[in-house]
């Protein structure tokens, strides 16, 4: 079983937006997390701390402060690392869970109130994270709607709205992603069986939508997302490896 107090590891799962992100925060609930926080994405004086946006020098410093509270399960939930090619990730174990992108984008735009008929306007709108409270106000550009997701939020461009991606970016997601030692795939029960090595042996049910796929709109979905597609495929072999 793992063991990351011995090992003085920090789990950080990346989670990509509607792909059960909550489900995978409360499983690990027997984890220390860091002291203020929402969904496990750490949040200090009423703000995320935007960790994703660190060089190595100040991931390092973050890495020594989460040490220091024993943390030992965070989230990164709004971009994966914008300078992931510096980052050292010694005594980090990185874990994550895909869905199927059609699935994925289906729930977000069910989440904003949305049909597949808007798909296109939604996908051109770009969004703004913003929360003000005690004087406090954050604002960061998101992604969440836009196509190919998993592939720019690989290459750290969930902050960038008009990033156009070629196979170049697919192949660095790739790459990326060969460096999470835990790939769950939120489409396969089987997979969740990774978790065990954490002595997680229960899966939770939580917020888990299920939508049909209408093969209309999932064609027309997919001409747009080829390169999440070529991603999603590559993440089920990774998986299976892994079991």
């Amino acid at each position: 079983m793992f063991n990351n107090q011995k090992q003085g590891k920090i789990i950080l799962f990346m989670h990509f937006h509607k792909s059960g992100g909550s489900t995978m925060n409360e499983m690990f609930n027997n984890f220390n997390k860091y002291p203020t926080n929402r969904n496990g994405n750490p949040w200090s004086e009423n703000q995320i701390i935007p960790f994703w946006n660190y060089n190595q020098k100040q991931f390092n410093n973050f890495k020594k402060h989460l040490n220091q509270l024993n943390v030992q399960f965070i989230v990164s939930e709004w971009n994966y690392f914008k300078y992931h090619e510096q980052i050292n990730f010694h005594n980090i174990e990185l874990i994550t869970c895909i869905r199927d992108p059609y699935k994925r984008f289906i729930s977000v735009l069910s989440n904003k109130g949305r049909n597949f008929n808007d798909m296109y306007e939604f996908e051109k709108q770009n969004i703004v994270w913003s929360r003000e409270k005690k004087g406090c106000v954050q604002k960061f550009p998101i992604n969440i709607n836009k196509f190919n997701y998993y592939v720019k939020m690989l290459n750290g461009f969930g902050d960038n709205h008009d990033t156009e991606i070629n196979d170049s970016h697919l192949e660095i997601a790739k790459q990326n992603l060969r460096k999470f030692s835990t790939i769950i795939i939120l489409d396969d029960p089987n997979s969740f069986s990774l978790l065990k090595k954490y002595g997680i042996t229960k899966q939770i049910q939580k917020n888990q939508t299920t939508h049909k796929k209408n093969n209309v709109h999932f064609e027309e979905f997919k001409k747009h997302n080829l390169y999440d597609y070529k991603l999603y495929e590559y993440a089920i072999q990774l998986s299976k490896k892994q079991l």
